[in-house]
């Protein structure tokens, strides 16, 4: 019993360490990426990008609908309990459902981009930001439950490498290089973009090749669905 506690201590205490990392990363590179966009594009593309991604993040929460977090629950529980079928079938379900208002929810922001930002915000500059991050609305709710999924398997090391490290390292890569090759129009939304969808990218490749079955269709009954 005693052996068992001590390796389920060092588990706990490793996990800990490596999201610990990922967050410190994860915050440099948050931090390092806005001052880029500050001191290259000014205050002005900076006020403006934040302001965008604050509208682009309700809209996120709105379109998630805390699926993410009923996913990585109910995966835990079906993957305790040895429960394959199951297992496929939430996360084809959540996948299917979070895909669809994903969709809505980009296209709702997409149409009432320049309403929000002539009558709410006073900024026309503010369009072509929310315009843009509309269409990455699908993107990053799906992205949110391969990583619910990893965490669920217990891929610690993968979930914070993607979610902390890659996906705001690679908005600082993609965004210097664009400035060093001298491409500075759109690049803010590029950089932005680009991030978002090389992480979605991986993660749904570690997804596939850790747990290859999660995808595969699901053989239940209707009364074993509920």
């Amino acid at each position: 019993k005693n052996k068992g506690l001590d390796k389920s201590l060092v588990l706990i205490a490793k996990t800990s360490v490596i999201v610990f990392i990922g967050m410190i990363f994860s915050k440099i590179f948050s931090y390092l990426y806005r001052v880029i966009i500050a001191r290259q594009f000014g205050p002005e593309a900076y006020g403006l990008f934040s302001l965008a991604l604050m509208i682009y993040g309700w809209f996120i929460a709105i379109a998630g609908l805390g699926l993410s977090e009923g996913l990585l629950k109910y995966l835990s529980t079906f993957i305790g309990q040895n429960q394959r079928e199951k297992i496929k079938y939430v996360f084809r379900s959540s996948l299917l459902l979070t895909g669809i208002i994903g969709v809505v929810s980009g296209l709702i922001l997409f149409l009432f981009a320049e309403l929000i930002s002539y009558k709410i915000f006073n900024e026309p500059s503010l369009i072509i930001f929310l315009k843009t991050f509309s269409l990455v609305i699908p993107l990053t709710v799906t992205f949110s439950l391969f990583m619910s999924s990893l965490r669920a398997h217990e891929e610690i090391k993968w979930h914070s490498f993607i979610y902390n490290i890659l996906l705001a390292g690679s908005h600082v890569v993609i965004l210097l290089l664009l400035i060093w090759t001298g491409v500075k129009t759109d690049a803010i939304i590029t950089s932005y973009i680009g991030g978002v969808f090389i992480s979605l990218l991986v993660a749904f490749i570690v997804t596939k090749k850790k747990t290859p079955k999660i995808f595969e269709k699901p053989n239940l009954s209707k009364k074993d669905r509920h």
